[in-house]
């Protein structure tokens, strides 16, 4: 491990004094492992996310894949379809909300929890070797005088697992993270992960559907990136999802989780894009 890296300085950072919450205590830890088990191993169940490929139904993201059986009438859905470089995708704005006692602890707990070594899949590395071992060309934020405050990477402790989500018990929390932090304790994390199945799905090796049902709205759509942001209900955490073709059409997924609004999530992703289309031969 880099020695450059310290991780006790992005522990601090993650439980930052001005956000109030963010406590890696047995108790919450004891929290997140009972939301582990309820929750079936989903990532972050608050994407209500449905993949299709063929006829076959996938786990996967970071977030959330789960079929949401909705309870309110497809009428009364805002549903936005689209087709997005031959991959069929389709918003739907309202879904079945989770029950109100299933407490789940943010993501900033969840992080903080491997990095401070109290997760037993999953640990805290460089981002250069996170990005060696889940194979993906991570993007660099273009935007003039804004760095992040902490780099990082999360991979399996299990070095057979770092290319399958499956084989995890819980939530996949694999990536490359960025951490920012900004005036009055508001924060983003940036997660970036590889995307296999939309890639295989552009090289034409399989077809793939994505349905992200309850409570999303499509946040952005051109050749080169499709995303869909969502507030989450009862928590200050929002989350734009953001899938970028590179230039070798290669998909990166990019996970903007933060206490910050709406556009300040689209503007930090647009400097991602941005910098990775500055990156192109």
């Amino acid at each position: 491990m880099n020695g450059d890296l310290n991780f006790n300085k992005i522990i601090r950072g993650l439980r930052e004094p001005e956000s109030p919450g963010i406590d890696v205590t047995e108790k919450v830890m004891s929290r997140i492992h009972a939301w582990e088990a309820r929750s079936g191993g989903s990532d972050l169940k608050r994407n209500g996310v449905l993949r299709q490929r063929g006829t076959m139904h996938r786990a996967g993201l970071l977030t959330a894949v789960f079929l949401l059986l909705a309870a309110v009438s497809v009428g009364a859905a805002a549903v936005y379809h689209t087709q997005w470089n031959g991959i069929g995708v389709t918003v739907e704005g309202m879904g079945e909300a989770e029950p109100q006692s299933l407490v789940r602890p943010s993501f900033r707990e969840i992080i903080a929890g491997v990095l401070e070594n109290r997760s037993a899949e999953w640990k805290g590395v460089t981002a250069e070797e996170a990005g060696r071992q889940l194979g993906v060309g991570y993007l660099i934020a273009s935007a003039a005088g804004e760095q992040p405050a902490r780099t990082f990477g999360v991979i399996p402790r299990a070095e057979e697992a770092a290319g399958s989500p499956r084989q995890t018990d819980g939530p996949w929390l694999g990536g490359v993270y960025d951490l920012y932090e900004y005036s009055g304790g508001a924060w983003i994390i940036v997660r970036q992960l590889p995307d296999k199945p939309m890639t295989q799905a552009l090289e034409g090796t399989v077809t793939l559907s994505e349905n992200y049902a309850g409570g999303w709205e499509k946040a952005m759509e051109t050749d080169e990136a499709f995303g869909v942001f969502r507030q989450e209900e009862a928590s200050e955490e929002k989350l734009l999802v953001v899938s970028y073709k590179a230039h070798d059409n290669q998909v990166i997924r990019l996970e903007l989780t933060g206490s910050t609004g709406r556009e300040e999530l689209l503007r930090l992703a647009r400097s991602y894009i941005e910098a990775g289309m500055q990156a192109a031969p």
